[in-house]
């Protein structure tokens, strides 16, 4: 059973998007109040979203490998996929079953 430390870590990793948007507006809020310019909460944001663009990348490109090589064969095996693919056995399943919920 994970520690209580885990748990929380997981929660926070979770919700991260809300604890970003919190920061955004604080720095907003203080850049406002304090020199009437809102120019490093804009700074923040675009970093952000920069951030947030790169950190889909990844999951697009393996998506699109997955579907790949998935249609070059008419059956395979979820192990097989992940063992040529060198990514975790969940991971590929998860993917997997997203695609069949989605078409």
């Amino acid at each position: 059973m994970p520690s209580k430390f885990v748990i929380f870590v997981k929660s926070i990793a979770r919700k991260w998007f809300i604890f970003v948007i919190i920061i955004i507006l604080i720095i907003a809020l203080i850049g406002w109040i304090g020199w009437k310019d809102l120019s490093v909460a804009i700074i923040v944001t675009i970093i952000f979203i920069v951030l947030l663009v790169l950190s889909y990348i990844p999951k697009i490109y393996f998506s699109q490998k997955l579907k790949k090589f998935m249609f070059n064969y008419y059956r395979i095996e979820d192990k097989t996929i992940a063992k040529e693919l060198g990514r975790t056995l969940s991971d590929v399943q998860e993917k997997m079953f997203n695609m069949r919920c989605l078409h």
